[in-house]
């Protein structure tokens, strides 16, 4: 879903947007362009899917807390 959500943002986006600037507050405010907001996202988006993929694995092995 949130996959999907990105792609339509993305795809939404007119020429100049992804660099127009925008404060992203994590960790501390910090001044980026949208496109650098996107390529985080997606970088997050692939690892936090791994780590589901993992967990899943080690749930059907029934070694989810190692």
């Amino acid at each position: 879903m949130a996959t999907y959500l990105i792609v339509k943002v993305v795809e939404g986006l007119s020429a100049g947007q992804p660099a127009r600037r925008c404060t992203y507050n994590f960790t501390e405010p910090v001044e980026r362009d949208v496109a650098w907001v996107v390529r985080h996202d997606v970088h997050e988006l692939v690892h936090h899917e791994m780590d589901v993929g993992k967990g899943r694995t080690q749930l059907m092995v029934g070694d989810l807390w190692s």
